[in-house]
């Protein structure tokens, strides 16, 4: 190190232990140099970082990160409803009468227990809707799920609970 910079760290005293100069530009310097490292290890604010969901099937959920071609998921994708307001339930999806059935019909789902979801649909814990839009009655607007009542259909009348991205005001 050469006598000018010497001379700048430490001051005119070259003693690094009492010189309060040093300590002040020491701390000055390594805290200037956390933050570039810290800048450096954050994402890129201009690069979209996007994680959506795309469902191929009833059973199965695949999550698809980082592709800036796909548009960010908003609070407008799905459609908001309240309590007693008709809806349309998406044809072709399991409705669950209680929340404990709800609950485990997704783990028979995600299990691919086909065999115990059969005993749920036979017993009559879970209807499947039919294949047009059914109009049912939001019972209760949840945050996750809603509890509906199926208007028309094979299972008209029937009480249960339905993931809220199923439910949309207008047909499907």
């Amino acid at each position: 190190m050469n006598d000018h910079m010497k001379k700048f760290l430490f001051g005119k005293d070259f003693d690094k232990k009492k010189n309060p100069k040093f300590r002040k530009r020491t701390w000055i310097i390594g805290g200037l140099f956390a933050l570039f490292i810290i800048g450096k290890l954050l994402p890129d604010p201009d690069t979209p970082q996007t994680l959506t969901a795309t469902a191929p099937a009833a059973s199965e959920t695949t999550y698809v990160a980082d592709q800036p071609s796909q548009p960010k998921e908003s609070k407008t994708d799905y459609d908001i409803v309240s309590s007693g307001q008709i809806a349309y339930v998406q044809p072709g999806i399991y409705v669950a009468h209680t929340k404990d059935d709800m609950d485990e019909m997704f783990n028979y789902i995600n299990n691919h227990n086909s065999d115990a979801l059969m005993d749920m649909l036979f017993s009559g814990r879970v209807v499947m809707t039919d294949n047009g839009a059914q109009r049912v009655t939001i019972v209760d607007a949840g945050i996750i799920k809603h509890k509906i009542k199926i208007m028309d259909g094979d299972n008209a009348g029937f009480v249960g609970y339905v993931p809220m991205e199923f439910i949309k005001k207008s047909e499907w």
